[in-house]
C-alpha cells in the first residue's frame, strides 16, 4: 500500500478464524486465516523500515 500525506489508513476485520485488512479504503487488500488460543485478547501493529503513529483506533463489536 502507499503512504498518502504521510498517512495509511487501515481497516482490520476479525473473527475467531480469519482477518481482513483493508488499506487506504481498498487500494490494497489482505486475507488470511489466524489461529488464536482462548487466552488471547489483544492486537499488535509492527511494521519494518519506518517509524509510525498510530492517530486513532476504533473497536465495533458484532452482534450476532
Amino acid at each position: 500500500p502507499k503512504i498518502k500525506d504521510g498517512k495509511l489508513r487501515m481497516r482490520i476485520f476479525l473473527d475467531v478464524s480469519s482477518a481482513e485488512v483493508f488499506f487506504n479504503d481498498g487500494e490494497c487488500v489482505m486475507t488470511g486465516n489466524i489461529y488464536a488460543g482462548a487466552e488471547d485478547n489483544g492486537i499488535a501493529l509492527f511494521g519494518e523500515g519506518g517509524t509510525a503513529r498510530i492517530t486513532f483506533i476504533n473497536k465495533y463489536d458484532l452482534i450476532v
